[in-house]
């Protein structure tokens, strides 16, 4: 009797067995990419697909990645930096073994890449595990990307900067007032770079944004260095919200496109804005801007957005001398015609339930060191009018 029963525990592990060797999980890994050749010191972002085999029970097939690895050498180099970016992907099928296609664009810092070259590395090696979601078994993949100059490496896009022709992030202008954009792109090695500069109008902007193609881009880029894309002109006949970017399709950076946006009122957008007194907050007249100054204002009944607008004087910030001539510190009249006279040189848009906004760096940028500055707020209505302008209000750079 015992004999028959330690016989039927054998047979039921050697069968357990055999399923756990039939359902191994992830068994196989293996990392590809275009651009194998990544500059050293500046950041990169190089395309990966990784061909993930899977041995499972039907009929889902799910593997997944916590994270990635940059190491000095595969398998036991030095780790050099992580990318904390999970990766997942599943499948219905009947088979029991599929193999996953994943792509994702690896950001290479420029620190991992000057860490591997102290340690005397020629190459830097990317390196993923995956495993199957029910822990089945997992296994690992790696990418080996070469050292080499700006000049020598693939192309790569590491930064994308907008604005409008005026030099802002954001613009308030009136219908089919003329209006362009500019991309400036930074990117290191040599190759052919493919955009297009897409829009998305007040059809969809007050809930998920959807972008129409406006016009491509394809330009031999040698070398490394910045270049500057101009958009075609961009559509005004349409009051209100409008997003514009240059998403780039090849090679495929590694962020997302950012967005610049402009706001096409029904009325002028100059001195003669109607629409009722809006009171503003902080910061006070005449604050000194520092990076975590906030302005705020009162809400306007029916506002679909405030648009924060930030004119320059052109006139020095004079921190250290009191205005002896204007003890109130309210911007007289001429200074503010001044002022409009050109277009605001930096603003912020932020929707009709929010009262109050810091200024982000890439707005920022935009004011230079010891200058007199204006600014207010502009409250726009579910039709693209202006329903409430405040009151000037000065604003010193340090």
């Amino acid at each position: 009797m015992g004999q028959t029963i330690r016989n039927g525990a054998a047979l039921l592990m050697a069968m357990l067995c055999a399923v756990n060797a039939a359902w191994a999980g992830v068994t196989n890994v293996t990392g590809s990419s275009s651009n194998q050749r990544v500059a050293t010191g500046v950041p990169t972002s190089a395309p990966v697909v990784w061909q993930v085999t899977d041995q499972f029970q039907p009929p889902l097939s799910a593997v997944r990645s916590s994270f990635g690895v940059f190491r000095s050498t595969c398998g036991q180099g030095a780790e050099l930096g992580r990318v904390n970016v999970p990766l997942f992907r599943s499948q219905t099928t009947n088979n029991q073994t599929f193999v996953h296609q994943i792509s994702e664009v690896v950001l290479i810092p420029a620190d991992v890449t000057l860490r591997a070259q102290r340690t005397g590395a020629q190459t830097i090696c990317y390196e993923r595990t995956f495993e199957n979601v029910n822990d089945l078994g997992s296994s690992a993949g790696s990418v080996n990307f070469d050292l080499t100059s700006s000049a020598a490496a693939s192309l790569a896009v590491a930064r994308l900067a907008l604005s409008f022709d005026n030099g802002a992030p954001a613009r308030v202008l009136a219908l089919n007032e003329p209006l362009g954009a500019f991309a400036e792109v930074t990117f290191t090695g040599t190759g052919l770079l493919q955009a297009q500069w897409e829009i998305a109008g007040p059809a969809s902007t007050a809930g998920t944004p959807v972008f129409r193609v406006l016009s491509q881009v394809r330009q031999y880029l040698a070398s490394g260095d910045t270049v500057t894309f101009r958009s075609p002109p961009l559509p005004t006949n349409a009051a209100g919200l409008h997003f514009v970017r240059l998403r780039i399709t090849d090679p495929a950076p590694g962020f997302q496109p950012p967005e610049v946006r402009y706001f096409v009122l029904e009325s002028r957008a100059g001195r003669d804005l109607p629409g009722r007194a809006l009171a503003l907050g902080s910061p006070p007249p005449r604050a000194l801007l520092v990076p975590d100054s906030v302005f705020s204002w009162e809400p306007i009944r029916g506002a679909r957005a405030y648009q924060l607008e930030i004119y320059d004087t052109g006139e020095p910030g004079n921190l250290g001398l009191p205005d002896l001539d204007n003890a109130s510190g309210e911007p007289r009249p001429g200074e503010i015609a001044q002022a409009l006279s050109r277009p605001a040189v930096t603003g912020v848009y932020v929707t009709g339930r929010e009262t109050r906004t810091a200024l982000a760096p890439n707005v920022r940028a935009h004011l230079l060191p010891g200058r007199r500055y204006f600014w207010r707020v502009l409250a726009i209505g579910d039709e693209g009018a202006v329903i409430g302008v405040s009151p000037m209000r000065e604003l010193r750079t340090p």
